[in-house]
Parts: structure tokens; C-alpha cells; sequence
């Protein structure tokens, strides 16, 4: 009974990982990795790993973060049945929950057919975010385009991408809808913006999206910034940059938005950053966790870290306010 109600597959698959169950029998099992419904214990969340502390630690190696591939930018659906993350050469990659278990990691069927990455599940579960630029149709744009959802459960399938956001490139939204996404304009027409990354600001209207105002404060500078993540209340962004006074090639910074209704400066997460390129932030739909990837083997792995300093580290004056 224990053993199918724990299933999980190592990298070799077919092979049932005992210290879940053993964790389990011994209290080692939490909330933090174990979903829970009317009937009690459901199943292990995060492919069962155990939850990190203060120290970043390699996310599900050998499933997500596996060696002499480059896997980066992951993302969860609300309820952490679904899991997808970017691998270089094979796309976009995804596993998911069902009654028999987590899935076998497989390349995305919407990114077979729609090669992108950097891909976000939006709050209300039913739309994801998607950097495309490659095998695009004659007249199409690179950018962020948005896949409506099509099924949950075993093989969670998305419909055709519409163009959302023109030359763009990581994007992450609010529980409201508002977007914050790489411009990469001067990558693609150098004499077009200030430089290689620019956070830029999209609100929904009743025809699509508007850009608002850059954040300022310490989100933007004459350097180069990228893939944010905003939190669901827009109450910080999160966002890797090549800023002097840094530690490695990319840093990890946070900015908390604050009572009225700027910015503040961007504080550099100097215990989780390395000499390498730290970058991709996500936080997990839970709150309880942050994700990010590492640029240290080659190629990229995915980390993760608690999110508690989040709370730590905010200043006194940020209780939101309207946005400037």
C-alpha cells in the first residue's frame, strides 16, 4: 500500500526510491513535500526531494538537474502536479503527477511543435508564457507567446501559441495578470535600446497588453537585467544581473516594491550568489521556495534555496501601493 502511494522513478525509472517510504515511517515526510486532500496523505511533491534550507542545493539530480545536459528556467503549475524547465537541444522538458506517480521526464509536446523556452504557468493554471524565436512562419516575431491550456492529468496538453509580448524574453506574471518580461530590443536592433536586457512592465487592457513604465528604483540600470520574477502580489521582482560589484558573471537581486508605489534599491542575494552565473529566478506557487539556475558544470542545473529571506530582508516601508 505504502510503496504505491510513494512511487516515485530514480533516473533509471522502474525503480521505486525506499527513503520516501522509510521517511515517511519515520516522521521525515513534511508539508512541505507532501500534498495532502480530504483523504489525508496524497503524494510527494517536488518529486520527493527533501526540502532545502538557507544553502542552495541541486534540484532532483539525475531527473531535472542532470549531468552533461543544460537544464534552466524551471516552472510548476499551482497545485505542483506539473513541472516544466528549459534543457538545451531537447526543449522544453516535463514531468507530472497522476495516480500512478510521477511521470518519466519528457520532452513537451508544445515544444516539439513550437520549439521556445523559459516557459511560466500563469496564475490562473490555464495559460503559459513562452519565449519562441526559432521556426517561426513567415511574418511571425520572436517574443513571449501565450498557450491556452487544453488538458490537465497524464500528458497535460496546451493549444497553438499566439503572440503576446514582440521581443521579449523570460517572462513571469502576477496573479492580476501583469507581466514582467526581458525587452531584449538591442540584442535584436543594437541601435534600438540601452543595452543587452531591459525589465520591462506589460498591464492587461481589454485589448491585449500595454507597456507601462520601466520599474525603477534599483530594477534598472545602464547595465544589463533579466528574467524577472514578480511576485503574484507585485510586492518584489527577483531578476539576474551583470551589474558591477557583483560576485560571478550573473547575479541574483531582489527589489521590493514599496509603499509608495516605487522601487527599491536592488539588494544583491549575496549568499546565494557564486563566481559563476546565478540567474532564471522562479519561486515556487507554495511561496516556500526558490528556484534558480547555476551556470557552473558547462552547462546549467537548477538549484534551490528557501524563500524565507524574502520576508527577511524587506524593508519596512513596502506594503505595495499604487504601482509608478
Amino acid at each position: 500500500m505504502l510503496s504505491s502511494i510513494f512511487a516515485i522513478y530514480s533516473p533509471r525509472w522502474k525503480m521505486i526510491i525506499p527513503s520516501l517510504i522509510v521517511s515517511f515511517l519515520s516522521g521525515g515526510v513534511t508539508d512541505a513535500h507532501v500534498m495532502q486532500d480530504g483523504e489525508g496523505v496524497h503524494a510527494p511533491l517536488y518529486l520527493g526531494e527533501d526540502p532545502p534550507g538557507d544553502d542552495p542545493r541541486l534540484f532532483a539530480p539525475g531527473i531535472v538537474s542532470v549531468p552533461g545536459a543544460s537544464d534552466y528556467v524551471i516552472t510548476f503549475s499551482q497545485d505542483g502536479h506539473e513541472i516544466y524547465w528549459s534543457r538545451g537541444r531537447a526543449g522544453v522538458m516535463t514531468c507530472w503527477l497522476d495516480d500512478n506517480g510521477w511521470s518519466e521526464p519528457v520532452p513537451a509536446d508544445f515544444g516539439r511543435c513550437y520549439p521556445g523556452g523559459e516557459v511560466f504557468v500563469m496564475a490562473d493554471d490555464n495559460h503559459l508564457l513562452m519565449n519562441r524565436y526559432s521556426q517561426l512562419d513567415n511574418g511571425q516575431q520572436g517574443g513571449i507567446y501565450r498557450l491556452s491550456r487544453l488538458a490537465t492529468g497524464s500528458n497535460p496538453s496546451w493549444g497553438d501559441p499566439q503572440l503576446l509580448i514582440a521581443k521579449g524574453m523570460r517572462a513571469t506574471a502576477t496573479t492580476e495578470g501583469v507581466i514582467f518580461v526581458t525587452d531584449i530590443t538591442h540584442h535584436l536592433e543594437p541601435k534600438s535600446g540601452k543595452d543587452a536586457g531591459v525589465i520591462a512592465r506589460h498591464a492587461p487592457t481589454d485589448n491585449g497588453m500595454s507597456r507601462t513604465s520601466n520599474p525603477g528604483g534599483g530594477v534598472n540600470t545602464e547595465h544589463s537585467e533579466a528574467h524577472p520574477f514578480v511576485a503574484p502580489d507585485e510586492s518584489y521582482v527577483i531578476f539576474d544581473s551583470s551589474r558591477p560589484g557583483g560576485k560571478g558573471d550573473s547575479d541574483l537581486y531582489i527589489s521590493y516594491r514599496l509603499t509608495d508605489g516605487n522601487w527599491s534599491e536592488a539588494i544583491n542575494l549575496t549568499d546565494l550568489n557564486t563566481p559563476y552565473s546565478d540567474w532564471g529566478p522562479t519561486v515556487s506557487p507554495d511561496g516556500k521556495h526558490l528556484f534558480f539556475t547555476r551556470n557552473m558544470t558547462g552547462g546549467g542545473d537548477i538549484y534551490w534555496v528557501s524563500s524565507r529571506f524574502i520576508e527577511e530582508m524587506k524593508p519596512a516601508s513596502t506594503t505595495g501601493g499604487t504601482y509608478r
